[in-house]
């Protein structure tokens, strides 16, 4: 990490906390951001609170600093994002001198046709820096990424990224708490900026004694039951088609029932 940038890992591990207050830091989340959610974060928390977006009564000064927190935040894992892709792309090119693959594909109709669906489908290449597991299925119920992995379809990395934008597609846990009455809107900025408290937004708001166990534990699953599937991550992003999704799709049901009978 240190090779690749002026800043260490606990500022940028920070500075992560400081963009994506809800989400669990860790080096694989550093390793894996990308440059459109860093700017997708730092848009939605530079909205809330640049100083020109407030109107009437409210606390200036703690708006003004969120705001330069927010942005010196983006700048350094904006400058840490840039640094690293380039090193990658110096120390992995590919025969043609680059790892940009299209993800533009053609699936056909979602009705079915799924042999031309395949044959029209430009499959992104496997990225010789990630890891793709090779072995026995565990005999253990998978969720459907661990799946995909553990078939060698996907990498662990493509995983990890499909989760993210899994969770990035889930209305924010903050506004739903504060649509429900359960949290003043001005608390869900004493819970952004309460980075010294380890922990999720949720597991903050329950140690601030802002919101319950309950009320935690409700608005999660509401987010889960509202996200977007993550194996649509997947054929977005050219690394499945939806005809291999669907087969893997019934493949990992009829798994995880065997499984659960004791048949594997």
């Amino acid at each position: 990490m240190d090779s690749i940038g002026t800043y260490s890992p606990s500022q940028l591990f920070d500075a992560c906390r400081v963009l994506f207050p809800e989400a669990p830091i860790q080096q694989v989340f550093l390793e894996q951001l990308h440059q459109q959610n860093l700017k997708s974060a730092f848009r939605a928390l530079a909205k809330e609170y640049h100083p020109d977006s407030r109107i009437g009564a409210y606390d200036s000064t703690r708006h003004t600093d969120t705001f330069r927190r927010v942005t010196a935040a983006y700048e350094m894992l904006s400058g840490f994002i840039r640094k690293r892709d380039k090193v990658y792309i110096l120390q992995f090119p590919s025969q043609s001198g680059s790892h940009v693959v299209s993800h533009h594909h053609h699936p056909g109709p979602a009705g079915g046709r799924g042999f031309r669906a395949r044959t029209h489908f430009n499959k992104a290449a496997r990225n010789p820096n990630e890891h793709y597991y090779s072995g026995p299925l565990p005999t253990i119920p998978l969720q459907i990424g661990l799946y995909l992995y553990y078939r060698s379809a996907v990498s662990y990395q493509a995983v990890v990224r499909a989760i993210m934008w899994q969770r990035d597609m889930r209305p924010p846990f903050g506004e739903l708490a504060s649509a429900w009455g359960w949290l003043d809107p001005y608390y869900i900025s004493v819970i952004r900026s309460a980075t010294d408290i380890p922990g999720t937004f949720g597991e903050r708001a329950i140690k601030l004694g802002l919101l319950t166990d309950k009320q935690v534990k409700f608005i999660l699953t509401h987010q889960k039951t509202m996200q977007a599937p993550l194996g649509r991550y997947f054929v977005t992003h050219g690394l499945l088609n939806r005809y291999e999704l669907e087969k893997y799709l019934r493949e990992h049901s009829l798994y995880n029932r065997e499984v659960r009978r004791g048949g594997k």
